[in-house]
Order: C-alpha cells, then sequence, then structure tokens
C-alpha cells in the first residue's frame, strides 16, 4: 500500500503539472524532471486538498474526498491527446522542451537511487520517539486520519496547548495520506512519503542544474545538497517538516532559475505550483516563496507581472489555513501581535548581534571554506556578463532569506526573559532549531559552485529552452531574453 500511496501521488501530480502547462510533462521536460515534479506537485495536491476539505468542514480522511480528486487528476494526465486538446486540457504550443542531456541526467538519476536506497534501507523500524516529531506533526495527522475533521483538542489546543498551532497541514496531509491507504496509523508509509519528498528535489536539482550550467553541474549540485550536514542523517528520517520545506523550496529556486533563462511561461506555473507546496508546509515557507519571487522580479524585466501572478497564486493558496487560525483565535508562537510592537523591538534590539553570532555558530555546512568557496564563485561569476542575472537571482534569494530569518529570530526573543537571561533563552532556541530551519538559505549559497563553476566553463554559454528559437510568447520575451544574454 505504501507504493500505490507513491504511485497515486506521482500519477496525480502528472495530471496537475499537464494541466497547468497545457502539455505533456514528459514532452516539456524529459523523463527525469517529469518524474520528481510530478511528484512534488502530487504532495502539494494533497496537502492543498486536505486542508480546504478540513477548513470546510468535509472530512479529512483520504478515501472520502482526497483520493477521488487525485484520481480525476491522474486521469487527466494520461487523457489522449485529441481529447484533451477538445478540454483545453493541451494548450500550449509544440515550443522546444527541456529534454535532452540524456546521460547528464542518468547519472543524477543513479546517483538520487543511490542515496534513496541508503536512505530508505531500514527505515521501517525507525522509530517516531522526537518531541517535536510527535506533538506538532505526528500526532495533526493522525488526528486527520483517525478522526477525520480537525479535532479542536489538537488543532485549536483547547485540550493541551501544542506548540506551532499555526504551522499548514502539508506534512500531517502527508502523513494521513499514507495511513488511508494503508488502513491504519503507519509510520513506515509516513517516514517514505517524505523521503521521497527530498529525492524528488535532488532529481529536480539535478536536472535544472545539468541544464544551466552543464553536464557535471547536477551530479555535483545533488551530492553537495545531499551532502549537507545532518539533512539525510537525521532530519530525513524524522516525520518533521523542515527537508519538506527544503526540497520544496529548493526545487522553486531551480526551476525559477531555469525560466529565468529562458522565459518559458510553462516553468513560471510549475514554480508557482511549487510556491503553494513550500507555503503549505511551514509558516517560513511562505518567506522563502517570498525571496525567490522577490528576487525573480527583479531579475525578470518585461514579465514582472507574470512573476507576480505566480506570486499571487501562492497567496491565494494559503489563505484558507490563515482564515481558519484567524477564526479559531491562533496565532504565532514566535511572530504574533505581542511581538510585532515598537515596544517589543525596542525590548530585543540588543540581541541583534547576538543572533548574527549564533546564526553564524549553527550555520548548517560543512565547515567555513566551503562558504568562502560559494563567495569566491559568486564573485567570479559577478565579472561574467551572461552570468550576472543568475548571480543577482541567487544572491538576492539568498539574502532576503538569510535577513529574513535572522529576523524572525530577533523578534522572538525576550517574550517571557530579558537581559542575560533572554540571551541564554535565545541561544537555547538557536541550538534547538538553527540547523534545521538555516539549512534553506545554507543550501542555496552551496549551489553557486555547481551553477556557476560550471556555467563558466561550460564552452556552450546558450541554456535550454532558449526563447529565441522556441517560439516566444511575443517579442518582449524575446527581446528580455536577449538583453540577459548580452
Amino acid at each position: 500500500m505504501t507504493l500505490l500511496a507513491v504511485l497515486l501521488l506521482l500519477a496525480a501530480g502528472h495530471g496537475l503539472i499537464r494541466l497547468v502547462t497545457g502539455t505533456w510533462p514528459v514532452r516539456l521536460l524529459g523523463p527525469l524532471a517529469a518524474a520528481g515534479l510530478s511528484f512534488l506537485a502530487g504532495a502539494v495536491a494533497v496537502g492543498l486538498l486536505t486542508t480546504y476539505a478540513a477548513v470546510t468542514g468535509l472530512t479529512t480522511r483520504p478515501w472520502a474526498v482526497v483520493a477521488p480528486v487525485l484520481i480525476v487528476l491522474a486521469v487527466a494526465g494520461v487523457a489522449p491527446s485529441n481529447l484533451a486538446r477538445r478540454m483545453r486540457i493541451d494548450r500550449s504550443a509544440q515550443a522546444p522542451g527541456f529534454g535532452g542531456a540524456t546521460w547528464a541526467d542518468g547519472a543524477v538519476a543513479a546517483a538520487v537511487a543511490v542515496i534513496g536506497t541508503v536512505t530508505l534501507w531500514g527505515i521501517g523500524h525507525v522509530p517516531v520517539r522526537s518531541n517535536d516529531e510527535w506533538a506538532i506533526w505526528a500526532i495533526r495527522g493522525r488526528t486527520l486520519s483517525l478522526t477525520g475533521h480537525l479535532d479542536p483538542h489538537v488543532f485549536a489546543g483547547t485540550l493541551a496547548n501544542y506548540q506551532h498551532l499555526d504551522y499548514p497541514l502539508l506534512v500531517p496531509s502527508l502523513i494521513a495520506w499514507g495511513d488511508g491507504l494503508r488502513g491504519r496509523t503507519d509510520d513506515y508509509s509516513a517516514h517514505v512519503l517524505l523521503i521521497a519528498v527530498v529525492l524528488a528535489m535532488l532529481v529536480v536539482l539535478g536536472w535544472a542544474l545539468n541544464r544551466l550550467a552543464g553536464p557535471f553541474a547536477g551530479v555535483v549540485g545533488v551530492l553537495l545538497v545531499a551532502g549537507t550536514p545532518r539533512l539525510m542523517s537525521r532530519w530525513a528520517l524524522l516525520l518533521m517538516a523542515d527537508t519538506t520545506l527544503v526540497a520544496f523550496v529548493v526545487a522553486l529556486f531551480a526551476v525559477l532559475a531555469l525560466w529565468l533563462t529562458s522565459r518559458d511561461p510553462r516553468l513560471l506555473a510549475i514554480a508557482a505550483v511549487l510556491g503553494c507546496g513550500a507555503a503549505a508546509t511551514k509558516v517560513e515557507g511562505l518567506l522563502f516563496v517570498l525571496a525567490a519571487f522577490a528576487a525573480a522580479l527583479i531579475c525578470a524585466r518585461g514579465q514582472r507581472r507574470a512573476v507576480l501572478l505566480g506570486f499571487g497564486v501562492v497567496v491565494a493558496s494559503a489563505l484558507p489555513w490563515v482564515a481558519w487560525t484567524k477564526v479559531h483565535h491562533i496565532e504565532s508562537d514566535l511572530i504574533n501581535s505581542t511581538t510585532l510592537t515598537l515596544h517589543h523591538v525596542r525590548v530585543v534590539a540588543p540581541y541583534s548581534w547576538l543572533s548574527v553570532r549564533q546564526m553564524a555558530r549553527y550555520w548548517p555546512a560543512s565547515g567555513w571554506l566551503l562558504v568562502i568557496a560559494c563567495l569566491a564563485v559568486l564573485a567570479v561569476a559577478l565579472t561574467v556578463p551572461r552570468l550576472r542575472g543568475l548571480v543577482a537571482f541567487l544572491g538576492i534569494g539568498f539574502a532576503v532569506s538569510t535577513l529574513g530569518m535572522w529576523a524572525q529570530y530577533v523578534i522572538s526573543a525576550g517574550q517571557q526573559l530579558t537581559g542575560q537571561a533572554g540571551a541564554d533563552s535565545l541561544a537555547r532556541h538557536f541550538a534547538s532549531s538553527a540547523t534545521r530551519v538555516l539549512m534553506v538559505p545554507a543550501i542555496l549559497l552551496t549551489l553557486a559552485i555547481p551553477l556557476f563553476a560550471g556555467a563558466l566553463l561550460r564552452s556552450d554559454p546558450a541554456p535550454a529552452g532558449d526563447p529565441a528559437s522556441a517560439d516566444p510568447v511575443d517579442a518582449e520575451d524575446a527581446a528580455a531574453w536577449q538583453s540577459l544574454r548580452r
């Protein structure tokens, strides 16, 4: 039944991507990215469908509402071309896609297969025992699958004051999805589904890097990201949302980077789906989505309206859950009406430099030599005109993400303790969470090495999907592409 849960997500996600792009995912993306992005899109579909069912009072047991919709999506994904065109499922012109690079994609697939085998080996014997794993995520998933609704004892804190009641429901929805198809609570299916989300991200990342920076960049990028301290060795083995958030955000940045070099609107539609996934995973997800779309907005001359539309879709997808939390008077434990006051900002301002030092201390990278190497590659890439757009995109995304996390730590300090006691409390907060929540900006910085080192070394500077030869949407797109390449 675990395999069925995975395959249904894959098929439904394939249908969702076909609907939003108007073309066959394999034809547009190639088999590697079609598989990775389909699974991520399927996870988004489960998360949003479960959330919307929950907040509207429908049952959250998977077979009642979620599974039928997923089956409809799966059928749409395999509809014959003639029928799909009559039903307006297939809409886009037959422009060149992002296939090719067969052997490089094969190397990425092999690397991810090895990583997945090692990670999944013996996962059925891993217990759910850590505090956050059970009290924040697993209990909510189990409540969705067993009770079939947003039980206020768990989701509104009427029985016990669980932390982070404002967190969205994508990860609990995946846990409930595995339970529902198994017919009972099943930690094994939950572990497999969450690990598969991370593996799908690695596939998408390798595929995008192969097209942005040449055939060796994909494997190097996959190995660098998978080697992020504790990403695969610890956090991916827990029923928690941190690696799921990393997966959606890194895939979002990868797809947006490829969109910036091609201006294919179908990639922007896929990026909006990934952004919905990030926003539905954790509260911080919306910050990282904002960082990605803000960077794209600044770098996308001539396409800013399309970028704003994509970000608007993400925000709209999150509104039903936000509305439900407001109706039930649920606020963030960290950023709320108490901490967002001028008086509180004055109280916590002295913790600003302490937060910088703590972020440096717990930065999840393989030593500061790697960070220095990333910054050096970025500096060299700035000297190459054709790469400045990508440097700006990655740099702005990294800066906004890092500053946003720093601001969250500073603002969340001093709620109960001040002075040295407050500083000690903040240090403990960093010790318990920083290596998890700082993985996104750390990985974005790490990606500078394969992205720009590969791009500097490749002999052909033209990325895949050149809109000058791919039936661009309009002349403004082609002009923007030519200015970017210059």
